[in-house]
């Protein structure tokens, strides 16, 4: 008997199968690592929507509305405007909000008499306090100068400063509120002169009263006072006259003068300041005037000017005034007299150019021109400045003169070409004579000689050296 080997086919089979599903699996295995990897999502989280904000209910209407009534009566609407914007505006329109003053002066007296050229005064001031602390009362006075240590009478503490001419004399008191002090000074103030008219200025306090008694020595004065006083009392006492105003206050002014000049006194007092370019030349002498004219008290309106002897009033145009020659009352050889009116009145000065014209007296050498003229007439003080030029080949010979002197400072304003003199004048009328001379040409010479002498030659080299002095020479 013979042995075969057996045949098992099941576990064939089986191993078979299995290779095949772990082929099927790494063949599902590589395909997956060759496809791109997916993108990765994104991890921030989800905002949450906000909730829906609600609306309140009840809301106030802008802007707010207030009622307030009519003189009738009635309510009405205001929008947008409170009780205390209402009650700020009534006080303001009521003038209930001003802070209370601390002080009051509530008089001042001053009494005193004219002593030469000055004003001695006794000054009495009534003050009423109001604030429990240190008060500071302006007296002014600053043009003032105390006589005595000031006297004092009051149940407080009080002493006077002094901060200067503009702000003058204060007062400085501490008592309690509701008290009254009285305070005296004695002062001296300097009287200004415009020629027979004086003048006293004072700067004094605004109070509730406030009077002047002063005497004057003068018998029967024409008198003037700014606009806020009046003289209500004028009387003669020994050889004077003593006057009674009432409103001495603020820029205070009195003036006076003899009787003689009512009339200047009440029209007020000029001054005229000049600046007057006169030109020589060999046929003519031409003037130019340049007059700021003051007017003290009163305003200014027209005023006549004196001309140069023998000269004639030059056309010109002007702006704001006119130069009109005045023919009445014209003397023959008397200067022309010119009035100049504004066209509106001036406060209290006025600038004004006036230009005249006259001929030269040629032929005749002794015969001295007078330059002076410009003279503002009724003026009570008249200064300024003359000007003379000549031309270039000419020069200028001064003859007698009163009222003036040489100067060597020009205005400022004044051309320096050809100019051959400057004075200054302090009066008027003035003189100042002068003529025209034609310059010599002097010339003189400076020699300077070098003599070379050698064997057979000799030699002079010259040099020259001429200074020409006087007229040009051609």
């Amino acid at each position: 008997m013979s042995c075969a080997p057996r045949r098992t086919t099941a576990p064939v089979c089986c191993l078979v199968a299995a290779c095949w599903l772990l082929m099927g699996a790494a063949a599902q295995t590589t395909a997956a690592g060759e496809s791109p990897a997916a993108p990765p999502q994104s991890t921030k989280p989800t905002a949450v929507p906000e909730p829906v904000k609600r609306a309140s209910s009840v809301e106030e209407e802008q802007p707010p509305i207030y009622y307030l009534r009519d003189k009738s009566g009635n309510l009405v609407a205001v929008p947008d405007f409170s009780y205390e914007e209402f009650r700020e505006l009534y006080d303001l329109k009521r003038q209930l909000a001003r802070p209370q003053p601390q002080y009051s002066i509530q008089r001042v007296t001053a009494a005193g008499s004219v002593v030469g050229d000055r004003a001695e005064l006794s000054v009495q001031f009534r003050i009423l306090v109001t604030a429990d602390r240190w008060v500071g009362v302006p007296l002014r006075l600053g043009e003032a100068l105390l006589l005595e240590v000031p006297e004092y009478k009051g149940p407080g503490e009080q002493f006077v400063h002094f901060q200067g001419r503009q702000e003058g004399y204060v007062s400085w008191i501490r008592g309690q509120a509701g008290q009254v002090h009285e305070l005296t000074l004695k002062i001296l103030v300097p009287l200004l002169r415009n020629g027979e008219q004086s003048r006293l200025i004072v700067s004094a306090p605004y109070s509730t009263s406030a009077e002047l008694k002063i005497k004057l020595p003068v018998v029967e004065p024409a008198v003037r006072v700014s606009k806020v006083a009046t003289v209500v009392a004028s009387n003669r006492a020994n050889n004077g006259t003593e006057l009674t105003v009432r409103g001495f206050e603020g820029d205070f002014e009195l003036a006076w003068s003899k009787p003689a000049d009512k009339a200047a006194a009440t029209s007020g007092v000029l001054e005229a300041t000049g600046e007057i370019i006169v030109r020589i030349e060999t046929s003519s002498i031409d003037t130019e005037a340049q007059l700021l004219v003051r007017k003290h008290m009163g305003t200014l309106e027209s005023f006549r000017v004196r001309l140069p002897p023998g000269a004639e009033l030059a056309s010109e145009t002007n702006v704001g005034y006119w130069v009109v020659p005045v023919e009445e009352g014209k003397a023959g050889g008397s200067p022309q007299e010119v009035e100049v009116r504004l066209a509106k009145p001036a406060a209290d000065s006025a600038l004004v150019r006036i230009k005249a014209h006259r001929p030269y007296p040629r032929g005749k050498p002794d015969v001295w021109c007078q330059l002076a003229g410009f003279e503002v007439v009724g003026a009570a003080r008249q200064s300024g400045k003359i000007c003379v030029y000549a031309p270039r080949d000419w020069q200028v010979v001064w003859g007698p003169s009163e009222g003036v002197r040489q100067t060597d400072q020009p205005p400022e304003t004044a051309p320096r070409e050809n100019l051959a003199a400057v004075f200054e004048y302090f009066v008027q009328p003035y003189t100042l004579a002068a003529r025209l001379v034609q310059k010599r040409t002097r010339i003189s010479v400076d020699p300077e000689y070098q003599v070379l002498v050698k064997a057979d030659s000799l030699r002079l080299d010259a040099t020259l050296k001429y200074t020409i002095r006087g007229a040009r020479v051609g």
